[in-house]
């Protein structure tokens, strides 16, 4: 008895795996992948540039704490 039970859920199994790989959910899915592609990579280019602009925000702020550190060294002493 077990061998029969055994040998019919290897036959379930293997037909449940026979159409899991015929099965096709998506006919397109190369095209669809190549328009995903496309837009990870507007996304990538959007980032790219919004790094460019903090780098460019934090370098100018280094530059003005430095003019003001500057400027308070050149300041004669109180008295």
């Amino acid at each position: 008895m077990h061998k029969e039970e055994f040998a019919m859920n290897k036959i379930v199994a293997l037909g449940a795996l026979a159409a899991v790989t015929l099965w096709d959910p998506q006919p397109g899915f190369g095209q669809a992948a190549s328009e995903n592609l496309g837009g990870i990579r507007t996304e990538i280019e959007i980032l790219k540039e919004g790094q460019t602009a903090q780098g460019r925000q934090a370098r100018e702020a280094d530059a003005y704490r430095l003019l003001r550190f500057s400027v308070t060294l050149l300041r004669p002493p109180r008295p």
